[in-house]
C-alpha cells in the first residue's frame, strides 16, 4: 500500500496501527525504494541522452 502512495493515515486504518510511528516504518521504506528507482531512471536517461549526443557529434 505504501508503495502505491497510500497516506500514513490510510495505512494506519488498514493495518490497525494506533500511532504514526509504526506506520512510518512502511512509508520510510517505500519512499526510499521510490527515490532509489527515480535516481536510477534519471541516471539511465542521462546516459542514453549523452550517448545519443555523442553519436550525433560523431556522425557530423
Amino acid at each position: 500500500m505504501a508503495e502505491n502512495a497510500a497516506t500514513p493515515h490510510e495505512l494506519m486504518a488498514a493495518l490497525g496501527h494506533t500511532n504514526t510511528k509504526s506506520t512510518a516504518i512502511y512509508t520510510k521504506d517505500a519512499n526510499r525504494a521510490k527515490l532509489s528507482m527515480q535516481a536510477v531512471s534519471k541516471a539511465t536517461l542521462s546516459n542514453i541522452t549523452k550517448q545519443e549526443n555523442e553519436q550525433e557529434i560523431n556522425d557530423v
